[in-house]
């Protein structure tokens, strides 16, 4: 495996795991000013967000998110990801 992470512990990730101390969630936190935001309803604490690795047969998926949820789904990695974004399957 050819990932900037593979030698800093992703080689013992199965399936699903998060980075720890991840530069990139520290360059989202830059990007974002600082750790509050406005919504409609005035400022609101802003959780800081998790860097999340998931090994897929087909390819190495990152994602920075406050939290990840995970839906199995039997067909190719595309047609997965696709199903997954279908809300009116769900």
């Amino acid at each position: 495996m050819n990932h900037a992470l593979y030698g800093k512990g992703l080689e013992s990730v199965l399936w699903a795991g998060t980075v720890i101390e991840s530069s990139a969630v520290r360059e989202v936190q830059r990007q974002s000013s600082d750790k509050v935001y406005r919504s409609g309803i005035g400022l609101v604490d802003r959780p800081i967000p998790t860097h999340f690795v998931v090994l897929t047969k087909d390819c190495t998926v990152e994602v920075i998110a406050d939290a990840l949820e995970i839906l199995r789904v039997g067909d190719t990695t595309r047609e997965a990801a696709l199903a997954a974004t279908d809300v009116t399957s769900r």
